[in-house]
């Protein structure tokens, strides 16, 4: 299965907005343990640069979604 992840869904989890946070990180385990494909646009990662909070956690958390990519 493909699923196309809306930049919300990474943001949930990136910036841990609730109540949000715990289906969207179900999303993303899907994904990291490889039971569907997950695609986001193009223009995902750069909306989350500037949009996510800059908070030291969020942006730790961040960097390793970007190193997995």
């Amino acid at each position: 299965m493909k699923l196309f992840l809306e930049t919300n869904v990474l943001l949930d989890v990136l910036a841990q907005r609730e109540p949000w946070v715990h289906n969207s990180a179900a999303l993303l385990s899907l994904v990291d343990t490889g039971k569907v494909q997950g695609f986001v646009a193009a223009h995902t990662i750069t909306t989350l640069q500037f949009v996510a909070p800059r908070t030291d956690r969020a942006k730790e958390r961040m960097r390793r979604s970007v190193e997995r990519m």
